[in-house]
């Protein structure tokens, strides 16, 4: 009987080491797995930062040379407005100068016929008058 028990108790002991080490085996393959995700989320959140990291390098790059772009078309917008004022000034000058020139002109030539008109009639007036006095 003692010999029948302690086989008994053997096999027992057996099947209770074997699910101990299969309830071990289970509960490491659960914490592995729990690392191994916990790894996996951490890599994810890693690339995730990476990349959103690399975007905005990407995205300031962006601006700046858009920004750079702005200034750029500000200041040709300004050197251009500038040299086209500086043109048109000078026409302007050069407009108003040869019209005062053509205008001179003409009332130099208006100047001369009414000076010819008043010297035409002085003389008429003149020549009238002494005719009439010869006639008296």
């Amino acid at each position: 009987r003692r010999k029948a028990y302690e086989v008994i108790e053997g096999l027992r002991n057996r099947e209770m080491r074997g699910a101990a080490v299969k309830i071990q085996s289970v509960g490491r393959g659960y914490v592995v797995q729990m690392d191994y995700n916990e790894s996996q989320t951490a890599v994810v959140k890693i690339q995730n930062w990476a990349r959103i990291a690399f975007a905005k390098r990407i995205v300031n790059e962006m601006r700046r040379h858009y920004n750079a772009t702005l200034i750029q078309t500000a200041y040709r917008k300004f050197a251009h407005n500038r040299h086209y004022l500086s043109i048109l000034s000078f026409s302007i000058w050069l407009q108003r100068f040869y019209r005062g020139r053509v205008g001179r002109c003409r009332y130099q030539v208006l100047n001369y016929e009414r000076k010819s008109i008043v010297i035409q009639k002085s003389w008429r007036s003149n020549h009238c008058r002494r005719a009439f006095q010869m006639k008296k």
